[in-house]
């Protein structure tokens, strides 16, 4: 430009001469080319190969695509329109037990119910209602680690000033639920008329392969063996890809498995208890 630029007598738009407007058209007119590896050029190449897939999360860190996924499978359950919170939260670490980052959904579920239950069991058993065989349409479209590992009922979400939905607030609400509170949402609730059944529903491991099993998943989801049933999930607990290497190395050096990365993918293909022993 005609002009320097100095500290703070630099020049301004008034100073501008034809050239320099010449040369500024010239500078933008052309997008530079995209560089390797940068996030662009990455979301660019994701677009090109499925132009019509959802975003898997937005420019705010929500997760649009797993939200969007269970929305439509509680759409053909419902007829109504749901709009559900899914959050990262870390849930245990309130009480210092080294809490660990868990997939939660929250549902409102004045969004589906015309009433109001009338006590927090009812809500509960709405819910469950809701989502019993939820996670096993989701795991058709989502891989293991997008699909919640427990879902938390409310009757309405908590709203900014601005009337946004408080997704700060959800995340405090999930993360000072006690440990029990959040394993007792991912079983049906014992009401009087579903006790027997729910009771019936989760058997303790009844071979030897399997009691050990579940106590090396005692040891990597921090919970007590009594907590762990035949049936339940390992990913349903809340935990992650790294947590399945924790365990695909414990079982090695327990002489339960040959190598830790084919005992990573058996757990990812058989994650409940009763499977990921039987393979």
């Amino acid at each position: 430009m005609a002009h320097e630029t100095g500290v703070g007598n630099g020049p301004t738009i008034q100073d501008l001469e034809k050239g320099d407007y010449n040369q500024i058209w010239e500078w933008n007119k052309t997008v530079p080319a995209a560089i390797s590896n940068l996030v662009h050029k990455l979301i660019h190449d994701n677009v090109e190969v499925n132009p019509g897939a959802p975003a898997v999360c937005s420019w705010d860190g929500n997760l649009t695509e797993v939200e969007h996924h269970i929305q439509q499978q509680l759409y053909s359950r419902t007829g109504k329109r749901v709009n559900p919170i899914v959050e990262l939260v870390t849930t245990g670490a309130s009480k210092g037990s080294g809490g660990r980052p868990t997939l939660v959904g929250f549902l409102a579920m004045s969004q589906i119910e015309s009433a109001e239950p009338e006590d927090a069991q009812q809500l509960r058993q709405a819910m469950w209602d809701l989502t019993k065989d939820l996670n096993k349409s989701l795991l058709k479209t989502l891989p293991q680690y997008m699909v919640p590992s427990v879902y938390i009922p409310l009757w309405q979400f908590p709203l900014h000033s601005s009337g946004k939905t408080d997704r700060r607030q959800l995340q405090v609400t999930g993360l000072v639920l006690p440990r029990q509170d959040l394993a007792a949402l991912r079983a049906p609730p014992t009401t009087a008329k579903a006790t027997t059944t729910a009771l019936q529903s989760r058997t303790p491991p009844d071979t030897f392969v399997e009691q050990r099993m579940q106590r090396m998943w005692s040891k990597v989801l921090g919970l007590e063996t009594s907590e762990i049933a035949r049936e339940d999930h390992f990913f349903r607990l809340g935990r992650d890809s790294l947590s399945a290497i924790q365990l695909a190395t414990l079982a090695a050096h327990e002489k339960l498995a040959l190598t830790v990365q084919d005992t990573v993918q058996d757990i990812f293909d058989n994650p409940a208890l009763a499977r990921t022993t039987a393979v």
